[in-house]
This record gives structure tokens, C-alpha cells and sequence, in this order.
């Protein structure tokens, strides 16, 4: 019997903060979003549960951005 392992990306949950900044990309100004999104484990292409989840803080305009912690996501999120 073969069976078929792999991780692949969930749902991707952004959130608006309130820290305007300029975008060394753009350079637009805006408020900054964060997001998390969950790394599934997978069998047969079909999500079973979460290994890891990641966050990033980013331009809403260009996406341009980087990870963050998970205190650093949860103090942007309710400050």
C-alpha cells in the first residue's frame, strides 16, 4: 500500500494593526498587517493537523514584510 505524506499551508488569518509605517518597498504609508497561517501535516493531500504555525508582520499594499514571534503577533494584535 503507498501512501502519500507532505505539509502544506492552511488558512491564512490577517489581522490590521494600528503601527503606521513606511514601506522600504513601496513606500507607501499604512497600517501594517499581521497574519498567521497554520503548517498542516497532510496524508494524501488532505490536512490531518497543525505542525507549526507562522506570523508575519507586512505592507498591506506589497506584502513586503518578515516573520515574526508568536508574543511579538499577540502583543500587535491586542495592543
Amino acid at each position: 500500500m503507498i501512501f502519500i505524506f507532505g505539509v502544506n499551508d492552511g488558512k491564512e488569518k490577517a489581522t490590521e494593526t494600528n503601527n503606521t509605517e513606511q514601506c522600504s518597498r513601496c513606500g507607501n504609508t499604512a497600517n501594517w498587517m499581521v497574519s498567521k497561517k497554520p503548517v498542516n501535516a497532510s496524508v494524501f493531500f488532505i490536512p490531518v493537523f497543525p505542525v507549526k504555525m507562522v506570523y508575519r508582520y507586512y505592507c498591506p499594499i506589497c506584502s513586503n514584510g518578515h516573520k515574526i514571534s508568536r508574543e511579538k503577533y499577540e502583543r500587535l494584535v491586542v495592543g
